[in-house]
């Protein structure tokens, strides 16, 4: 649920802003009264969150951002499987980033379609996400099934390639004005398309949700919120990472076709680095494919 929500309220959030600041001569304001309004219901729903105790009450922060930061991730590196499962999470963040960037491109570039595409894009994948992410807890069986990363991973790859199979639709290729939403659904090549990025959302939630559950469970309690931190560092990190080579590939007139190819192939190497980390991803997946009941505790 947590997972859903978070990805939904992003692509929320990037759909509406982009109807709004283009609304004309009004959008800016809008957007901000909007984003005052989002943070000040944030901050009333925080109000409603029952206080708990601190594991730690004696522990000092400490106030150096740097020596702080690098505390943090050392508290990440002392269990094999935290750690490989954070840079896992992080890994899948960098892969939505570049995807997510490129989708306004990729409707005025290469399919040629205006703003509504590109919104009917976002919000296939996050319908994608939505159900993806509450897909696990029946692919699961409710317990913390890692076996479902390779799955989703392999899922990843298959439709980002598709994607640049598809290319440039031929309706795009040939028209002389920006192609309507309806013409987009009217090709098979539209649905096509579609589908790819709503089952990349699918598959991003299907991969991304046990390993999440998997860092906060091998965590120590009194450390917990430590180690989640090490992760949204990391998190930061390749989204960094992502928007340097998204930068760098565009910078060199690599087609968002082949970038959708590139990130599919980085994306099979990382899997294999992490299998080859934690070999338990790659046997749990074995086993749930062979309908037997993994070991859901080692």
């Amino acid at each position: 649920m947590i997972q859903m929500g978070t990805y939904v309220a992003i692509l929320l959030g990037t759909i509406i802003g982009g109807v709004l600041i283009a609304i004309k001569p009004g959008g800016p304001y809008l957007v901000s009264a909007l984003v005052i309004a989002v943070a000040a219901s944030g901050w009333l729903s925080s109000r409603l969150i029952p206080r708990a105790p601190a594991p730690e009450p004696d522990l000092k922060i400490n106030w150096n951002v740097v020596q702080a930061t690098w505390w943090i991730m050392g508290f990440a590196h002392e269990n094999r499987k935290v750690f490989w499962s954070i840079i896992a999470v992080s890994w899948c963040w960098f892969y939505g980033a570049t995807l997510l960037s490129l989708i306004p491109s990729y409707t005025r570039d290469v399919l040629a379609g205006n703003e509504l595409i590109a919104t009917l894009l976002l919000t296939a994948f996050s319908v994608g996400i939505g159900t993806g992410s509450l897909l696990c807890e029946k692919l699961s069986g409710g317990h913390i099934e890692t076996g479902l990363m390779p799955i989703g991973a392999a899922g990843l790859s298959l439709c980002a390639l598709d994607l640049f199979i598809t290319g440039q639709p031929i309706a795009a290729a040939t028209s002389t004005s920006l192609v309507t939403a309806g013409q987009f659904l009217s090709t098979v090549a539209g649905w096509r398309i579609l589908l790819d990025i709503c089952l990349l959302g699918g598959f991003g939630g299907i991969y991304i949700v046990p390993l999440y559950a998997l860092i906060q469970n091998l965590s120590s309690h009194a450390r917990r919120a430590r180690i989640i931190a090490a992760n949204n560092i990391l998190n930061a990190l390749f989204m960094v990472f992502s928007a340097l080579l998204t930068i760098s590939l565009i910078s060199m007139s690599i087609g968002i076709p082949v970038i959708f190819l590139i990130v599919s192939v980085l994306n099979i190497l990382m899997l294999v680095l992490l299998i080859a980390r934690v070999p338990e991803f790659w046997s749990h997946c074995v086993e749930l494919l062979r309908l037997k009941n993994p070991d859901r505790q080692s």
